[in-house]
């Protein structure tokens, strides 16, 4: 008995199960130290079979897909440290999917923690700007009160200038 056909090879959701799989399973792939090589497993349903992975996960692609569009539509699993399985996975976009990385470092603001992406969203700052300044260990405090003028010199805002000018301002580097 031969393979059943399912007319998907050529799709962008069929390459998403090949992707997850070599990923995993591939000690080649660029990828597979993240993956397989942190101990990442797919479920032995989706493994054995494309039509199980269809099965459990084709609805929710084209739902995703019809938001989102195919090319900003990718496989996610839920905790990042779990393996690929129906309650593990969904769809996401680009954006959200990084904002799902465990290497994400977390800025807190009024209690609310947030990823770079989702910080420099929220508070308007360009991202290349707070990635460098997070990984100088700047505190949160001063990348919110630091901004970068057009000229690419940086001004901290009127209340830390007056904090400078009174002695009372500390910097996160002194202490």
């Amino acid at each position: 008995m031969g393979k059943v056909k399912h007319g998907m090879a050529d799709s962008r959701f069929y390459y998403c199960w090949q992707d997850m799989k070599k990923r995993c399973l591939n000690e080649n792939n660029p990828s597979y130290k993240n993956y397989g090589g942190r101990g990442i497993k797919i479920c032995q349903r989706w493994l054995d079979d494309f039509a199980n992975f269809m099965n459990d996960m084709l609805d929710s692609y084209i739902e995703h897909v019809s938001k989102y569009g195919e090319k900003n539509t990718t496989l996610d699993r839920i905790d990042t440290n779990g393996n690929y399985e129906p309650s593990n996975c969904k769809w996401s976009t680009f954006k959200e999917q990084n904002n799902n990385q465990r290497r994400l470092k977390l800025l807190e603001v009024d209690g609310i923690k947030y990823t770079i992406p989702q910080f420099c969203e929220k508070f308007n700052f360009n991202y290349d700007t707070v990635y460098h300044r997070v990984r100088r260990g700047w505190s949160t405090e001063k990348i919110l009160k630091t901004q970068k003028l057009e000229t690419g010199k940086y001004e901290r805002t009127k209340e830390i200038r007056e904090k400078n000018r009174k002695g009372s301002y500390k910097s996160a580097s002194k202490g």
